[in-house]
C-alpha cells in the first residue's frame, strides 16, 4: 500500500504539472471577481479529473474513476487561493480516498497549482 501511495502521489504531482502547463485560460478581467476566479479554478480541477478518468497519462499505476468533493475556497489575495477538498478513486478491486489542499496562483496564462498536498484517509469500519 505504501508503494502505491508513493506512486499515486508522485503521479498526481506529475499530472498537475502536465495538465496545468497545457491550460491557456486568460485571467478574469473583473477586479475582485471571486466567483469568476472560483469558476476558473474549478475548470482547471475538472480538466484534471477528466484527464485522469480518460487515462490520459502514462499508465504506470492502476487507474480508476476519480472524483472531487467538498471543495472549499479560501482566497488569499487577488492572485492566490487555497482549495481544500476530498478525493475519491473508485477502482475495480477497491476504493481509496482522502483529502487534499492546493495552493493556486494566477499567472497571465491562467490559474496554476503551485503547491499540492494529498493524503489518504482510511475509512472507519461501520
Amino acid at each position: 500500500m505504501r508503494k502505491f501511495l508513493q506512486l499515486f502521489l508522485g503521479s498526481s504531482s506529475f499530472v498537475c504539472l502536465v495538465l496545468f502547463a497545457a491550460q491557456g485560460q486568460p485571467p478574469p478581467q473583473t477586479p475582485g471577481g471571486r466567483e469568476a476566479d472560483r469558476e476558473a479554478i474549478e475548470a482547471v480541477l475538472r480538466a484534471q479529473q477528466s484527464a485522469w478518468n480518460r487515462a490520459d497519462i502514462d499508465a504506470f499505476l492502476e487507474m480508476g474513476q476519480l472524483t472531487f468533493s467538498e471543495l472549499e475556497f479560501r482566497f488569499l489575495g487577488p492572485d492566490a487561493a487555497l482549495m481544500l477538498g476530498r478525493w475519491h478513486l473508485k477502482r475495480e478491486k477497491d476504493d481509496i480516498g482522502g483529502v487534499f489542499s492546493l495552493v493556486w496562483q494566477r499567472f497571465p496564462e491562467g490559474w496554476k497549482i503551485v503547491h499540492d498536498h494529498t493524503s489518504t484517509v482510511q475509512e472507519k469500519p461501520h
